[in-house]
């Protein structure tokens, strides 16, 4: 294993890449790209990606890394049309995809709520690259698009999908069929998935109480949604302002306006 990763490093160093994907004096460029990836600010992106591939067209091209960052500009903004436009730059300038890419393609689809398409590129992952461990990220991206639409049948789907092929589920793709319950306003079936969730040996975190409270609270069930609080007390965890604030919500929707006022 080690002879085979010495031997990549080399490959990889003969097609004239320095440890960095960008020289030096492009560092400042690409953190650039990054920043304006980060905030979903497609145009930004693009005149910073545009700056580093006139730089880099002299050197034979630019790094996948930076590929994928311009990618995330178009994931963070959901914007799947741009990213697929993107991707097919990279194949048009035989830069090879690999999992973070087909990973920000999924997010800019399930950022919009398209969920056929996160599933084309799913598809599409797993038959261009070896699909292992670390694809439990690519299953919760799924599941966070079926919850975007709140789909509950077609996240319950992934779910088992995913056990099927032995990848073990983790907290956030729980929490993501716990947020597709919400989003579709059942929240006992919220509360039975967390409890699958628990049964599975998975530690919930804040964020997994906040959703269960959060489908109670969409349901006007201010009581169970109080019930949840105590619930994450009593395993150690402190409320945050999303607790209370989801809390305020579900006083305000049975228009308790007194009960609401004092959680503030």
């Amino acid at each position: 294993m080690v002879g085979l990763k010495r031997g990549l490093a080399r490959s990889i160093w003969a097609r004239g890449f320095s440890k960095s994907p960008v020289p030096r004096e492009d560092e400042a460029l690409l953190k650039n790209l990054d920043l304006h990836a980060e905030a979903g600010n497609i145009e930004l992106a693009h005149k910073a990606f545009q700056k580093l591939l006139g730089n880099a067209s002299a050197r034979g091209g630019l790094h996948r890394m930076v590929w994928n960052t311009l990618l995330k500009a178009h994931a963070n903004a959901g914007d799947p049309s741009g990213a697929a436009n993107v991707y097919e730059e990279m194949g048009r300038n035989h830069v090879h995809p690999n999992r973070q890419t087909f990973g920000k393609l999924m997010e800019s689809a399930a950022k919009s709520g398209n969920v056929l398409q996160a599933e084309a590129w799913f598809s599409e992952l797993v038959n261009a690259l070896y699909v292992g461990p670390r694809v439990v990220t690519q299953y919760a991206i799924l599941l966070d698009a079926c919850a975007k639409v709140g789909d509950i049948q077609r996240g319950e789907l992934w779910l088992q999908k995913m056990c099927s092929a032995h990848h073990s589920p983790g907290v956030s793709c729980y929490t993501a069929l716990i947020n597709c319950c919400a989003v579709a306003g059942s929240p006992l079936q919220a509360e039975h998935w967390f409890d699958r969730m628990v049964a599975a040996g998975v530690s919930p975190n804040v964020i997994s109480f906040n959703t269960v409270m959060d489908a109670f609270s969409k349901a006007g069930d201010t009581e169970s949604a109080e019930r949840w609080q105590t619930r994450m007390r009593r395993q150690g965890l402190q409320p945050t302002e999303l607790t209370y604030s989801t809390l305020i919500s579900s006083a305000a929707r049975n228009s308790n306006k007194g009960e609401a006022a004092a959680r503030l």
